[in-house]
């Protein structure tokens, strides 16, 4: 798995991850990063036709460069001058993919429904980039994310196969955290809606298994295309809850105290970091 974070990222992050991300407005700051960071990818972000195409394409000769484009007359022209691009909204659909497709990008970004489909959109040998960490979109009015777009970082392995890239949701601090965690850790021991955006439901993710992920990988989302066909990711949660529950139970049946608790937590985590 290969992950980009931002180039407002320190050296010690930038060195750690695979691609740095340069919006136009820090485009300045190329040549040095690539002088700086020879062997990594870089993917700028690009709005605007009256970019310095010939000096890309000489760029594009002595490092590795690829464009991230919301336009599709961007895209028409990058692809004509022989560069390397891929379209920077998520796809969440078959008619979208296909028509992407036909401009062979060097990566497609998937979202739902897509993202539950993993292996067939593999199937079509375009790699897959893919955020881990957003469970739904900011404007959409859901309440809860259990059935959305995340990945735990203890499934990674599970995509690996078909996923190219993993690039984050969040500030710097956030995508510097989460990059450690995902590629360094690969686990988290603690509440994944700590880590998960708009999740919205407390999970203690020591309590899920790795068939999960498994399970996630090409569901095709039935609980949504056919409500109450599936309630797989519920079930596990309330599973995990079920399982905290009795070991407060056994712990002290006379109740649980704040002290209790914490002395539980701990535990929990000092297993976890094991």
């Amino acid at each position: 798995m290969k992950y980009c974070v931002s180039c407002r990222q320190p050296d010690n992050i930038l060195k750690l991850a695979d691609e740095i991300r340069i919006p136009y407005s820090d485009i300045n700051l190329t040549l040095d990063l690539a002088e700086k960071f020879p062997e990594k990818t870089f993917v700028l972000e690009i709005d605007k036709m009256e970019a310095p195409w010939k000096l890309f394409k000489t760029a594009s000769e002595s490092f590795n460069l690829i464009f991230c484009v919301s336009s599709l007359e961007i895209a028409q022209e990058i692809k004509n001058q022989g560069l390397n691009f891929f379209w920077g909204f998520a796809i969440d659909n078959w008619q979208e993919f296909q028509s992407i497709a036909a401009l062979e990008p060097c990566y497609v970004k998937v979202t739902a429904s897509l993202y539950f489909d993993i292996p067939q959109v593999a199937s079509f040998g375009i790699p897959i980039r893919l955020c881990p960490n957003c469970a739904y979109e900011d404007l959409y009015p859901y309440t809860s994310g259990i059935t959305g777009t995340w990945i735990r970082p203890e499934d990674t392995k599970i995509y690996e196969p078909y996923v190219s890239t993993f690039e984050f949701y969040g500030n710097l601090k956030e995508e510097a955290a989460l990059l450690k965690i995902y590629k360094e850790e690969e686990a988290w021991a603690g509440n994944l809606n700590f880590i998960i955006h708009n999740l919205n439901t407390n999970i203690d993710n020591k309590g899920l298994t790795n068939e999960f992920g498994r399970r996630r990988l090409d569901c095709e989302q039935r609980c949504m295309r056919k409500p109450g066909s599936c309630h797989g990711c519920e079930t596990a949660i309330k599973y995990v809850d079920a399982l905290r529950n009795e070991y407060y139970r056994r712990l002290n049946p006379e109740g649980v105290t704040i002290k209790d608790k914490i002395k539980i937590v701990e535990h929990f985590m000092s297993e976890g970091n094991k």
